[in-house]
């Protein structure tokens, strides 16, 4: 059973071309995996292409093999046309892409923070060098949660 609180990574790929139509069509995926039980089943060059992705700490704790696993097994996934929908289409149109960054002990929270902000590019170490966008994050609230929070103190 998943948590939603378990710490897993969150992984950012990123290819060059589109499928469709240039510039209308996004060229990144922003990820979450859960760590996997058995690291021994990851890919040996998914995970070194890991090792060369920028990681970035959103708490104290660093990347885990198991959580790296987790990763690996879900690009591998991707890579074989399965996932997303998104990254089916990227697999049946042949486009190569690559891990170019990770998030250590990120929760759902993270991603769901990372994706509100709407623009992956401006994540993307390849097409941003020197981005510092993504090492902090602040979870954006929504009015629902404040209208309950004071109904609650009234």
């Amino acid at each position: 059973m998943r948590r939603l609180t378990w710490r897993g990574g969150l992984y950012l790929a990123c290819w060059a071309k589109t499928p469709y139509m240039a510039g209308l069509h996004p060229c990144h995926y922003l990820g979450f995996a859960y760590p996997d039980d058995d690291p021994a089943l990851a890919d040996p060059a998914i995970l070194a292409e890991i090792g060369l992705a920028e990681h970035t700490r959103i708490t104290s704790r660093y990347l885990t093999g198991y959580q790296a696993a987790g990763i690996a097994l879900r690009v591998a996934g991707h890579r074989a046309g399965r996932g997303s929908r998104l990254m089916a289409v990227i697999a049946e149109a042949g486009i190569e892409f690559q891990v170019t960054r990770i998030w250590a002990s990120a929760t759902e929270a993270h991603e769901k923070a990372l994706k509100d902000l709407n623009n992956r590019r401006k994540l993307c170490p390849a097409c941003t060098p020197g981005t510092r966008a993504g090492t902090i994050i602040i979870p954006r609230r929504y009015r629902r949660a404040n209208l309950k929070a004071l109904e609650a103190a009234a």
